[in-house]
């Protein structure tokens, strides 16, 4: 695991490299907690963030890759749950 502002720096250098075929899904749990997927290629990052204000949020980042080769865009359904 690693700060989020750090994984979101990582994420934004790679899209810029190779803008095509990135998807997120994003949704707010009853705690008012951010979770984030990012999808792209073989690679997914699920973000844990908290907004402390407009400008600044604070989490934690995991990075993983998709061993089954299968792009997060071809799943259905809900992916988190709250």
């Amino acid at each position: 695991m690693e700060d989020s502002a750090v994984a979101r720096k990582r994420m934004a250098r790679e899209y810029d490299r190779d803008p095509d075929g990135w998807s997120v899904y994003t949704s707010r749990d009853r705690d008012r907690f951010y979770d984030t997927l990012v999808s792209h290629d073989d690679e997914m990052w699920y973000l844990k963030e908290y907004s402390v204000n407009p400008y600044r949020r604070i989490g934690v980042a995991e990075r993983k890759r998709e061993s089954t080769g299968d792009s997060l865009n071809s799943v259905s359904g809900p992916l988190i749950r709250t």
